[in-house]
């Protein structure tokens, strides 16, 4: 949840799921979820998950409405955020708030 920027690390939370999939569960999937204002940071980021053979797993929605992201919330299995700074972590703050566990 958030911008897809470099220093959230969406990068990151890549890695983990290309390791979480081989070791734990070959059909995990990641959603990113929130606009940009990187574009390049955006086209790097689909070719690493193309790279790692991801493109069917990772999917990258946007910005979405109040609603879509609370259904996100609902649907997930669990918030992970790697981001290197975080002001406040509205993010983590909004997935305990719908019961998500992070």
């Amino acid at each position: 949840m958030g911008r897809i920027v470099p220093s959230k690390a969406q990068h990151e939370l890549v890695k983990a799921l290309w390791a979480y999939r081989r070791l734990y569960d070959p059909a995990a999937r990641l959603h990113l979820v929130g606009g940009t204002s990187s574009f390049a940071y955006l086209k790097a980021l689909r070719g690493f998950v193309g790279e790692l053979g991801l493109t069917e797993a990772v999917r990258m929605s946007g910005d979405v409405s109040d609603a879509a992201l609370a259904a996100y919330f609902a649907a997930a299995d669990v918030y992970l955020s790697l981001s290197v700074h975080e002001g406040f972590g509205v993010p983590l703050v909004e997935a305990m708030a719908a019961g998500c566990p992070s």
